[in-house]
């Protein structure tokens, strides 16, 4: 999944140690590994997002509207984001976030007409999902030593894959055993916020302990940018979240218009590839560069 370009991470003393053990695939990795698994399931169950909508009595042209307001919503909770985490530490940021992610899909379920409460819990669902990536992935670049943190975060980012396909089969099965109605909606969104839970437990397990230690200076995202600015990478990113939106948001409408079935069997493809790939290229990073990397991707 395209990650978005953040400020360089805040330091939780439990976390960051200069001299990190190079068993970097350790306990706590494959916690967050889980962890980030269950969030991309979850997520991947509200694919099926745009048929709420309809459902409702709205249009693709509604979804588009609801979705962008969510869009909105997180690019604004990005812009602190990374001031957040330096502020109040890793672990209020990512039990914060699991909270909002769980409020918003619980809030789909009691939704029975388009209305400004379907907008505000899809703001809160997109600003969950954004703090809940980013605070993984603060966390597990902490964990390990600078020269494998590319590997790392590469091979962390695989569990996206596998959650992707388990959520995108578990919403087609229950599409297939449920018929139309708001007991569908219910049990799809239902099983989100019931994973968004697990999820939750999992954080605190994982950042049990963690103490964090503000730096002493937090400067704003205006000079990050000017001084970190991305140049083409945040071009590419911009260009790859306009590609996921559209299969992630869209692709389930074409797929029941045309009477395809599921949309299981398109992601199952895509993240077959896809995990096999990351995980060969994992240290391609080190030997070609990251600009060089992104050439051959693109």
């Amino acid at each position: 999944m395209p990650a978005a370009t953040q400020s360089p991470p805040a330091t939780d003393l439990a976390t960051h140690r200069p001299n990190q053990s190079e068993d970097v695939y350790n306990r706590v990795f494959w916690l967050a590994f889980a962890a980030n698994l269950t969030m991309v399931a979850a997520n991947a169950l509200t694919f099926r997002f745009a048929e709420l909508v309809v459902f409702l009595g709205g249009t693709e042209q509604t979804t588009g509207e609801i979705v962008r307001a969510g869009m909105f919503g997180a690019i604004a909770c990005r812009w602190f984001l990374g001031r957040w985490l330096d502020h109040y530490g890793t672990r209020r940021v990512w039990l914060l976030s699991t909270l909002m992610f769980a409020t918003g899909a619980i809030v789909f379920i009691f939704c029975r007409e388009i209305s400004w409460t379907i907008y505000i819990a899809r703001i809160a669902f997109a600003c969950g999902i954004a703090g809940m990536s980013t605070a993984g992935i603060v966390h597990i670049q902490n964990q390990v030593p600078a020269h494998r943190r590319t590997e790392v975060i590469g091979n962390f980012g695989s569990s996206g894959f596998l959650g992707m396909v388990l959520g995108s089969q578990l919403g087609d099965l229950i599409f297939y055993l449920t018929s139309d109605g708001f007991d569908r909606f219910n049990i799809l969104f239902g099983l989100a916020a019931a994973l968004a839970v697990g999820y939750l437990v999992l954080v605190l397990l994982i950042t049990r302990g963690v103490e964090h230690s503000r730096p002493e200076e937090t400067p704003g995202p205006l000079p990050l940018l000017r001084q970190y600015w991305p140049g083409m990478i945040l071009a590419v990113a911009m260009m790859m979240g306009v590609s996921f939106t559209v299969t992630s948001v869209f692709l389930t409408r074409m797929v029941t218009e045309r009477g395809l079935g599921g949309i299981g069997m398109f992601f199952l493809a895509y993240c077959t590839a896809a995990f096999f790939f990351r995980v060969a290229s994992s240290r391609w990073a080190n030997r070609f560069g990251s600009d060089n990397l992104v050439l051959m991707g693109l």
